[in-house]
């Protein structure tokens, strides 16, 4: 099958509530020469549910976007993004990645209802409840207002390789929306690209509930993955603003139980150098709040990634973070700053490298008691470890 269309006649009267959402066969923007370039503006959203390509440069601006539209769903069916760019990307100031709102409604998801949950998860959960990759992430969220969770689901997908350079001076958000019936939480943004510049931002940030809604619940935060694979990680422009915080409760200003504090996702950035899995995990909340009292779990419990992925990451916590160990790993480095902390669970946490505070730890064995690592490791288990070896070189002659 195939449609015909001139590509500069699509066009939506609001910004990115339709657009295109394909499903296989081929597209012929019949204005433009085999090989692009391809200018996506006027408002409208190009969704791909299964993997499609650009055959060339792709410039998004006048508020469009590449991302997703709301669609009803499960977490085995649901309508992703997966785009693919054989060419440059420049996202405009004013142009789009896009999937706020896109996420799953709890009541029709057939996978989980509760707690808002996805990177992160809402404080007075039972254990560990975060699903999906922390590197490599394709799941959306989902808003967790038993009540009203199909009026506000949370963060959908943006799944987008870039066989070129990516511009972004523009937003890629995957966020669930503010209303007063119940946010949502964070989605997943899954970046891989040549190089990446600008001057935008990549949220997949959980977005708060009511004020005063008895049901308003807030939303956790999501999942962020962005590999770039000619150069190293950036530090500023669009590197500078990366989240995938959760809600604090006095955010909201609220007193409501059930509008909890939520835990952040996670932000996982891999330059050239690093190689597969060994880039560095940001886990990072909102540090002009309090949000100690609820953690982001590593592994995630539910479609996570294996224990034995993490051996050569570097894992930082910062801002209000909190990090809960969910089986016996190993890190390449584990940074902790002030105000945040590490959650043993009893588990054994094995690195090369730890800092706490900035200062360095001695190697060795220490226990949450130990007075070395006070107000950074607890342990909400029994008998829980972190293991940083003695480095050592051997010399032949």
């Amino acid at each position: 099958t195939t449609l015909n269309v001139p590509l500069a006649a699509i066009s939506s009267t609001s910004d990115r509530t339709a657009g295109i959402l394909y499903e296989g066969g081929t597209i012929h923007f019949t204005d433009v020469p085999a090989g692009g370039p391809y200018a996506l503006a006027n408002k409208w959203v190009f969704q791909a549910s299964v993997p499609y390509t650009f055959d060339g440069n792709v410039t998004i601006s006048g508020g469009a976007a590449i991302g997703g539209l709301r669609m009803s769903g499960t977490f085995d069916d649901f309508a992703t993004c997966d785009v693919t760019v054989n060419g440059n990307l420049n996202v405009a100031s004013d142009g789009w990645l896009f999937a706020d709102n896109a996420g799953l409604a709890g009541g029709a998801s057939g996978f989980i209802s509760g707690p808002a949950r996805h990177g992160g998860q809402m404080a007075g959960s039972s254990g560990n409840i975060c699903y999906d990759s922390l590197f490599s992430p394709v799941l959306p969220a989902i808003n967790s207002t038993p009540k009203h969770e199909k009026e506000s689901p949370g963060g959908g997908v943006v799944k987008l390789t870039v066989n070129g350079s990516l511009t972004l001076d523009g937003k890629a958000t995957a966020e669930g929306p503010v209303r007063y019936k119940g946010a949502g939480s964070g989605g997943t943004i899954n970046i891989t690209a040549q190089t990446l510049s600008g001057d935008g931002s990549i949220s997949a940030s959980g977005t708060p509930g009511s004020i005063a809604w008895d049901e308003g619940y807030n939303g956790a935060g999501g999942r962020v993955a962005i590999r770039v694979l000619n150069e190293d990680v950036g530090t500023s422009g669009v590197w500078a603003k990366i989240s995938a915080r959760g809600v604090a409760t006095n955010q909201v200003n609220t007193t409501n139980a059930r509008n909890q504090n939520c835990s952040a996702g996670t932000i996982y950035l891999q330059g050239k150098s690093d190689g597969e899995k060994g880039g560095t995990i940001y886990v990072k909340n909102q540090a002009s709040y309090n949000t100690l009292n609820v953690a982001t779990w590593i592994p995630a419990a539910t479609r996570g990634d294996e224990a034995s992925d993490f051996a050569k990451s570097k894992l930082v916590i910062a801002d209000r973070g909190v990090v809960a160990i969910g089986a016996d790993i190993k890190f390449a480095s584990i940074s902790v700053a002030e105000n945040s902390k590490i959650d043993l669970h009893g588990q054994r946490v094995k690195t090369k490298a730890a800092f706490l505070g900035g200062e360095k730890l001695a190697p060795g064995a220490y226990k949450a008691s130990d007075p070395a690592v006070s107000g950074y490791i607890v342990d909400s288990g029994e008998d829980g470890q972190l293991i940083i070896s003695i480095g050592f070189s051997v010399h032949l002659r």
